[in-house]
């Protein structure tokens, strides 16, 4: 049993504070995925609540045998989609401030590196990311976040694992596309839009 899903025992045993642990220590990707998935609806910090209430309201329903990273991000996607049909329409990049907010909340810890690539490509490319469709930048965001493993982004949305290879090879056509023939800024794009010139 790995140290989170100690800690999960723990928390469903009645010790509260392993969920603080547990916060502590994800804090920093689970607050980037949802800024990075729906920062637009400038709810993250209310989405990161949300995640982590669902966690301890169901904390006797965590099977210690599943990966807690797995488990954690099947919530964090559920809280993500609940916000983003609430809010259907979507802009097509992300508000001007939303680069600033990152980097002077409190938060979340953030990463040294994530202050130093706060480039102009760097922002082309969240950009970019911004305006996938829901499904393939969810996909692009675990497979950053779960180093390339498809086997737990497949776990995680509960995909078969060629879904989530088509769904990245949807992706990387569109973000081709937005990046090197320079689409239109606000032209949205749809699920299974992609050209792969």
């Amino acid at each position: 049993m790995g140290d989170d899903a100690k800690l999960m025992k723990l928390l469903t045993g009645g010790q509260n504070d392993a969920l603080t642990t547990l916060i502590d220590k994800w804090r920093h990707p689970v607050w980037t995925f949802i800024d990075r998935m729906c920062g637009y609806l400038g709810r993250t910090d209310d989405i990161f609540q949300d995640i982590w209430m669902r966690i301890y309201l169901y904390r006797r329903k965590y099977n210690p045998a599943k990966n807690f990273k797995s488990y954690l991000f099947t919530v964090a996607v559920n809280c993500c989609r609940t916000n983003i049909a609430r809010h259907s329409t979507r802009s097509a990049t992300p508000p001007p401030h939303s680069d600033a907010a990152i980097l002077d909340s409190p938060s979340p810890q953030i990463d040294p590196l994530d202050a130093l690539i706060n480039t102009e490509q760097y922002q082309q490319i969240r950009r970019a990311v911004h305006r996938l469709p829901e499904k393939q930048r969810t996909v692009v965001l675990l497979y950053l976040l779960y180093d390339s493993d498809y086997s737990l982004i497949a776990e995680t949305l509960g995909l078969k694992h060629g879904t989530v290879r088509s769904h990245m090879s949807l992706a990387l056509g569109n973000l081709r596309r937005l990046l090197v023939r320079k689409s239109p800024a606000n032209e949205p794009l749809a699920e299974g839009q992609v050209t792969y010139e």
